[in-house]
């Protein structure tokens, strides 16, 4: 259950204050403001802190506290009369915010917050997904509840935009700059487009799926098959001499405010600077990534902001660029701004003798597309003693570091489960739903559980070889007072594959427990299906070769053989995922994808893989197209693809603005490396 209560307007502002001081002080804040108004974004007489404050204050109508774990809705008596639009403005609230508290209890909401710092757009990617659910799932109850029917997010948008402007409310919005309420509206609205397209796309599991893998920018929810591809936007990390230009010492700089705008936010700097919506947001497409920072020089206080953005092609950043002049000319803008291929730079404040040099050196940053992959600690389930504030009793061997937290397993619509921490997936029986291991002396090696009308079944792993995994489950049931009715091996995706089937007569609970178990690089991997002892025997077989007919292993066979490819008998399943892996073949690496092959008989999994000397072949030439188009003074010293020991490396080596730099990539871990 979740704790909920009724709070004042007045309450609220309170509660904001003190959030507010743990996020940012009023000093740092401040701060912020100042390189705002740099861009644009605010005007020069705006208070940024109090006008949040007193915006918030004035439109929450509801909030989930994930720390906290309670609820509340504010009332809006004084101002909604407490009439029928009050109750039907409060139901719709309470199902979002309700909502929120069953996201916590299945995904801890903080956890994305905590890692993603304080990275301003990959934040509002990740509120888009909660808020944007929340959303949908309030609308939609709203909708039904009125029988109006499905909601349409993107027309329900357009509608209230429109009927927005024709209010008295809407006048009192457009006195607020746009980049503060618009940023605020942005995970309810634009996020409730994004998550609406991904269910009717992946459906509701679709969505579950995305809180272990949320939009990475404002530009994969403003676009979302730029989500569905990846494509993951550049980091950029801004050289550290940059402060030396404007400052030999330390002491003579403060550094303000650094962070990443986003594709969203740059089409609201140049509608701050006069352009239209639509041409705003056309100019803005194409971007790629970007980092600003900004620097006061204590003597004189002079702020200066120095701005790099990078765009999908050297014509996104000349569209841009475009624009972006032409706007600040006709504000009479004397910023400089600077085109090299495909990156775009803006400096503000600098003088002209800085000009020049922090150019040259802001066009020496690091760009780096990254893909945040989360561990299992962040994939888990949170414990139940969370909210409850009940301690859970430790099950972890070892030092009492409490318990272990296991990612639950991920499915989608047809069936098709997927448990990343072991590298398995299959097509689980009809009636079988995930759920948490009931019986605290396996968690230990159960990897996911899943109960059934009649059934149970688990996946276990076991950190030892399979010759030994065999005789150790032989031990372990005959411990636990059960009978071996049958044990053996049998050939299974070309390795040995065993099976062992025990019961148990005595005790409260009479079953049967069948297992397989399949060698994977070094260790085992375990199904078990536990029944009913007077249950017949053939339920069991039936779900045993279901699970096998559909089972896929990520690796298979003794350490060091790799993975293999394994025939899918009913395969009308799709597989919504691709595997990216590494292996040997005839002493040579090779480097490919997982993927689903399918035809009018069924399908198999199938691999698709090339050597590794062709994948950084593929690479090389992208870096060196990337290459000509950053710098125009480049000259090639030596480019290829070598061989260090074992490994296979590019490497490249070239000379630019009186600079040698060497760079080598390598492929390891599924993941590539500069």
């Amino acid at each position: 259950p979740v704790q909920a209560g009724v709070q004042k307007p007045a309450d609220l502002k309170k509660m904001l204050i003190g959030e507010f001081e743990k996020e940012a002080s009023a000093k740092e804040m401040d701060e912020q403001a100042r390189v705002l108004k740099a861009f644009g974004l605010i005007p020069e007489d705006y208070d940024l802190r109090a006008s949040i404050l007193k915006f918030m204050s004035e439109q929450i109508g509801g909030f989930y506290d994930p720390e906290k774990k309670h609820l509340f809705l504010i009332d809006r008596t004084d101002s909604m009369g407490g009439g029928m639009e009050q109750k039907m403005n409060d139901q719709m609230v309470m199902a979002h915010e309700l909502h929120h508290a069953l996201q916590d209890q299945n995904f801890a909401l903080d956890r994305w917050f905590d890692v993603l710092g304080d990275h301003e757009d990959r934040i509002q990617g990740y509120k888009s997904l909660i808020e944007g659910e929340a959303q949908l799932v309030g609308m939609t109850y709203l909708f039904e509840k009125m029988g109006r029917g499905k909601v349409d997010m993107k027309q329900l948008n357009r509608m209230q935009e429109m009927m927005l402007k024709m209010s008295p409310q809407g006048a009192k919005f457009r006195k607020v700059p746009a980049y503060l309420i618009e940023n605020m509206m942005f995970p309810y609205t634009q996020g409730a487009e994004f998550v609406q397209d991904l269910q009717r796309k992946q459906g509701w599991a679709g969505i579950s799926k995305a809180f272990y893998d949320p939009p990475a920018s404002s530009e994969q929810v403003l676009h979302p098959e730029k989500y569905y591809d990846r494509d993951e936007p550049l980091e950029i990390s801004l050289p550290k001499g940059l402060a030396k230009i404007l400052s030999e010492k330390k002491e003579g700089l403060d550094e303000l405010y650094e962070n990443t705008l986003g594709e969203f936010n740059v089409s609201l700097i140049l509608r701050a600077l006069g352009v239209k919506k639509a041409a705003a947001n056309q100019a803005a497409t194409g971007w790629d990534g970007d980092r600003f920072v900004g620097l006061r020089v204590k003597e004189g206080d002079r702020l200066v902001v120095i701005w790099l953005s990078t765009w999908d092609s050297e014509q996104d950043a000349a569209k841009f660029e475009r624009v972006y002049r032409g706007a600040l000319a006709r504000k009479g803008s004397s910023a400089h701004l600077e085109r090299r291929g495909s990156e775009v730079l803006w400096i503000h404040g600098a003088t002209e003798a800085e000009t020049p040099k922090l150019a040259r050196k802001a066009f020496q940053s690091l760009m780096v597309e990254n893909r945040y992959r989360p561990t299992a600690g962040l994939l888990a389930k949170p414990p139940l003693s969370d909210f409850t504030g009940k301690a859970e009793q430790s099950h972890a061997q070892g030092h009492g570091h409490g318990k272990v937290e296991r990612p639950a397993a991920t499915s989608s619509d047809d069936g098709l489960v997927r448990v990343d921490e072991v590298g398995v997936s299959f097509v689980l029986p009809e009636g079988f739903k995930s759920t948490d291991e009931p019986q605290e002396d396996l968690r230990e090696i159960t990897r996911a559980y899943f109960r059934g009308e009649s059934q149970e079944l688990r996946v276990f792993e076991l950190p030892v070889p399979f010759e030994q995994a065999m005789g150790s489950i032989e031990r372990a049931l005959t411990d636990r007072g059960m009978t071996i009715e049958k044990k053996g091996t049998r050939p299974w995706g070309g390795v040995t594959a065993g099976s062992v089937l025990a019961k148990q007569e005595s005790g409260k609970h009479p079953h049967r427990v069948g297992l397989m178990l399949f060698p994977s690089g070094g260790r085992t991997v375990a199904l078990g299906i536990a029944q009913k002892l007077d249950a017949p025997l053939g339920a069991l077989r039936d779900t045993a070769e279901a699970l096998t007919n559909t089972l896929w292993l990520d690796t298979v066979g003794g350490e060091g053989e790799g993975p293999k490819v394994q025939k899918l008998l009913h395969a009308e399943h799709r597989i919504h995922f691709a595997h990216v892996f590494e292996k040997q073949v005839a002493g040579a690496p090779e480097y490919g994808r997982i993927h689903a092959q399918e035809d009018s008989k069924g399908g198999k999994v199938a691999v698709s893989s090339r050597p590794t000397s062709a994948a950084l072949g593929a690479i090389a030439k992208r870096t060196l197209k990337m290459l000509s188009l950053a710098h125009k003074d480049v000259e090639v010293v030596l480019e290829g693809v070598v061989k260090r020991g074992d490994t296979e490396i590019f490497e490249l080596e070239y000379v630019t603005g009186g600079r040698r730099v060497r760079q080598r990539t390598l492929l390891a871990g599924g993941q590539r490396w500069t």
